[in-house]
C-alpha cells in the first residue's frame, strides 16, 4: 500500500469517527426534540378531544331544553284540559 491510500484510509476513519462523534453529542438533544414533537402531537389531541366534548354538551344541553319545554308544554295542556 502507498502512502495516498493509507492517508485516504485515516482520513476516512477520522472523518467517521467525527461524524460517530457529533451523533453522540447530539443524540440528547434530539430525544428532546423528539419528546417534544411527541408532546405537542399529545397536546393537540387533547385539546380537539376538549373542543369536541364542549360542542357534545352543547347538543345535549340544548336537547335537555327542548325536552323540558316539551314536557311543560304538555303538563300546561293537560292541565288545561282537565277543567
Amino acid at each position: 500500500m502507498e502512502l495516498n491510500d493509507w492517508l485516504a484510509i485515516t482520513g476516512a476513519l477520522r472523518d467517521w469517527k467525527l461524524s460517530a462523534g457529533v451523533h453522540i453529542l447530539c443524540k440528547p438533544q434530539n430525544a428532546r426534540k423528539e419528546n417534544t414533537s411527541a408532546d405537542s402531537v399529545e397536546n393537540e389531541n387533547e385539546r380537539k378531544q376538549v373542543d369536541w366534548l364542549e360542542k357534545r354538551i352543547v347538543q345535549c344541553t340544548a336537547k335537555s331544553v327542548e325536552r323540558t319545554a316539551l314536557v311543560s308544554r304538555s303538563t300546561s295542556y293537560m292541565a288545561l284540559s282537565s277543567l
